[in-house]
């Protein structure tokens, strides 16, 4: 057993301290992932074009970012139902309200640098309502949603790798055999609402603030 008069000399020697531990770079991983993202970056701006590989940057760029920062959207519900923790909530209706700032004028003009603007809108029907229940038995038995499998999988879970082909299966089937696409109509009564109106935006900043007690029971 060490004596207090040890630690004493371990702390005046600064030599003999254990050295902390560091994060050690799998090189291989690593030097793949590189290769893929050149790979797509060149392949994108001469088949496609080159905006296509600024988003490919934009895109690698923000998932790195959210990895980093550990932030999702429903394991932040989960946190919250399951300890009562509301930080992630808080960020996310955080992250909402800047994104009624940004993007509503936008949308309510519908154009942004001589490009068309519009959003994706789709009818809710009961194929919705049925859908989100099934949706929620799969992500238990998958073990994640969607956006939580492509986490996992990034972050170097393989046995995440099965449910991503599923999902990818799924995704192909639903695409196929889903009736039409984005309503019309839908989008119609949302350009009457006037979605970019300075008092339309200050709704939807109210709705976002009505979660600011969550933090009560974090």
């Amino acid at each position: 057993m060490s004596s207090p008069d040890d630690y004493l000399i371990m702390a005046s020697n600064p030599s003999t301290l254990p050295s902390p531990a560091r994060s050690q770079i799998n090189l291989i991983p690593a030097a793949v992932s590189a290769a893929l993202i050149v790979l797509g970056l060149i392949y994108l701006n001469g088949a496609v074009s080159g905006r296509q590989a600024a988003l490919w940057i934009v895109g690698i760029l923000l998932g790195a970012t959210l990895y980093h920062s550990a932030f999702g959207f429903t394991s932040s519900w989960r946190v919250f139902i399951s300890d009562r923790r509301g930080a992630g909530l808080r960020a996310q209706m955080l992250m909402l309200a800047f994104g009624c700032l940004l993007f509503f004028p936008v949308l309510g003009n519908g154009t942004l640098w001589g490009q068309s603007v519009s959003g994706f809108v789709s009818p809710v029907g009961t194929s919705v309502l049925v859908g989100a229940f099934i949706f929620g038995i799969g992500m238990q038995m998958g073990g994640g949603c969607a956006s939580g499998t492509l986490y996992t999988v990034g972050g170097g879970s393989t046995r995440m790798i099965i449910t991503l082909v599923g999902f990818i299966i799924g995704s192909v089937i639903g695409a196929a055999i889903c009736p039409g696409g984005p309503a019309a109509v839908v989008r119609a009564v949302l350009h009457r609402a006037g979605m970019g109106r300075p008092y339309r935006i200050a709704q939807q900043l109210r709705v976002v603030s009505g979660y600011c007690p969550i933090h009560r029971l974090g």
